[in-house]
């Protein structure tokens, strides 16, 4: 089974980024069809944004389709210049793996075993422009998914097929026609997410400023745990009863013998439990629809 890449980047370079006025612009359109190497269940795109949204539409063909707009806008010619130049569309091809990123002469991409790092580090960098790439893609039915940006756009997501991990900071995720395990994670912005076949594994979905709305199948069957400071759980399943806090064993060698945790979080179970569903937020709500 295919092991997904975990995401890591550096927020901190990012968005310490200084803003420059906007009098000069270049405009430019990067289109890109990519084909992987097998039709192998275990193909996996990823995206790693910094500025900008990214789209991604599932479609019946054999070929990654790309569109990046992108705009660098500076005060100075001399900077305008200089960012049409460093900023370019990133491209690794690698076995089942397409990743795409924004590359630039401050781009850090590693790849580590199960997991990829990439980050940007604008450390004694002196950059007088600003730049924003926004993708739009479209992928073979069945593709995995494993998607991220910053700023400056949201995250949306049309019928994969695919398991989907959707990633942001200071935007929104949305996710329409799903039939596949879920990672949605953002700090500042809603999920939002509707289900043409419920997931048949664990998912989870996070936000710190945001509510979090999923619509399921009525047939849905979960246990769900979830938590926020500033919000309350809705949902117009019927079938629903509340169970008792889950007691988890930590295996640790201690000198006290075995460990013992006991998850507070409120518990709820739809129809059997068949799967748990995860959601975390701190100023907002969770709102768990049935479908008609």
């Amino acid at each position: 089974m295919k092991t997904f890449y975990k995401l890591i980047f550096s927020v901190l370079a990012v968005i310490c980024l200084s803003p420059v006025s906007t009098g000069q612009e270049s405009r430019e359109s990067i289109s890109r069809e990519l084909v992987f190497a097998g039709p192998d269940a275990s193909n996996v795109l990823m995206v790693r944004n910094v500025f900008g949204s990214v789209h991604v539409n599932g479609y019946p063909g054999n070929s990654v389709l790309i569109d990046v707009k992108k705009s660098i806008r500076a005060d100075a010619q001399e900077d305008l210049e200089e960012g049409v130049e460093d900023i370019q569309l990133g491209i690794l091809e690698t076995g089942d793996t397409i990743i795409l990123y924004v590359d630039s002469p401050w781009s850090v991409l590693k790849r580590e075993k199960n997991r990829v790092n990439y980050y940007m580090d604008f450390k004694g960098s002196d950059i007088g422009y600003e730049f924003n790439l926004d993708f739009t893609i479209k992928i073979p039915y069945g593709i995995k998914l494993n998607v991220s940006t910053i700023n400056n756009g949201d995250v949306r997501i049309r019928e994969p097929r695919s398991e989907v991990h959707a990633y942001n900071i200071n935007g929104s995720v949305y996710l329409e026609d799903i039939s596949d395990i879920t990672r949605a994670n953002t700090v500042n912005g809603v999920i939002e997410a509707n289900y043409t076949k419920n997931p048949l594994g664990d998912c989870s979905y996070s936000t710190v400023n945001g509510d979090i709305t999923l619509t399921f199948l009525p047939d849905l069957s979960a246990d769900i745990s979830y938590e926020s400071m500033n919000g309350d759980m809705y949902t117009n399943f019927n079938n629903i009863e509340r169970l008792a806090p889950r007691v988890k064993t930590e295996k640790k060698e201690t000198d006290r013998g075995t460990v013992y945790r006991v998850e507070l979080n409120p518990s709820v179970r739809i129809g059997d439990g068949d799967i748990r569903l995860k959601f975390n937020t701190l100023n907002g709500d969770m709102i768990i629809k049935k479908s008609e």
